[in-house]
């Protein structure tokens, strides 16, 4: 969904931000828990509510005010990912017919899909609403890891039924299988801890609530003309109040050039 923010993707810009940016961090966290193991206990680990505090405040002073401060710049780097890659996620569905069309509209001035991102945070709201932060961040969790199987799935099965197909970027087969091996590995494991097993259940019901929703917006061809007026209404009307266009290849050139 991103690789249309980028420019020139299909260069080497998309694998070299890829490359770097998983080596990079792969390396931060192995040091980063090496560092935890070398000076925690396993006690103090599974005890403590925040292992980066606990260690910076066995280290020196200092860190203790320190850590929480890195650990607010991470999240803000991760939400603000987050937020980017889930409002360009509606943008595409709509533009495929799989929403209402007026998660595809583009901002005029900042050319950004305003009704997605609006969305998204609606969503997030009623998220946070919850009592238990905990079991949100399970939930949400395993429902990414279940949706990211299920896309490695779909692309291992082009490659073995649509060789054919044409694709700007190709990379071996070992590597979404070794991708699949490891979400199934996360997927299974929990199931060993009773606690973890609701969680699980859960996210399925979040997954499985995109159902109705396909059936709604793309297997059923023949709506009637009530739903298709419904859905012109509130494509207008979010165009009139956020000033927004529907998302044309023209359009977006000519906004970026403004």
């Amino acid at each position: 969904m991103v690789v249309e923010e980028v420019k020139a993707p299909l260069t080497r810009n998309i694998t070299m931000s890829i490359g770097i940016g998983m080596a990079f961090v792969t390396t931060i966290y192995i040091l980063a828990n090496l560092a935890y193991i070398i000076v925690l206990s396993p006690y103090e680990m599974v005890t403590t509510s925040a292992v980066a505090v606990t260690y910076g405040a066995k280290i020196t002073f200092v860190l203790f005010y320190i850590m929480p401060v890195f650990v607010t710049l991470s999240s803000f780097g991760t939400m603000n990912s987050n937020i980017m890659s889930s409002s360009r996620l509606l943008l595409v569905a709509a533009r495929s017919n799989h929403l209402p069309r007026m998660f595809s509209l583009i901002g005029r001035e900042h050319v950004a899909p305003i009704p997605a991102l609006l969305f998204s945070c609606c969503i997030s709201i009623l998220m946070i609403a919850t009592n238990s932060i905990e079991s949100l961040i399970l939930y949400t969790t395993y429902a990414g890891v279940i949706g990211s199987a299920l896309s490695i799935c779909a692309q291992i099965y082009l490659r073995l039924t649509r060789d054919d197909l044409h694709l700007p970027l190709r990379l071996p087969l070992v590597i979404p299988i070794g991708f699949l091996a490891f979400f199934l590995l996360v997927l299974v494991l929990p199931f060993t801890l009773p606690d973890k097993r609701l969680g699980i259940g859960m996210s399925f019901i979040i997954i499985l609530s995109g159902v109705p929703f396909y059936y709604l917006f793309v297997w059923w061809k023949n709506k009637p003309k009530i739903f298709n007026k419904m859905d012109h209404a509130a494509l207008v009307f979010c165009q009139k109040l956020f000033d927004c266009l529907p998302e044309t290849v023209d359009m977006v050139e000519l906004l970026k050039t403004k």
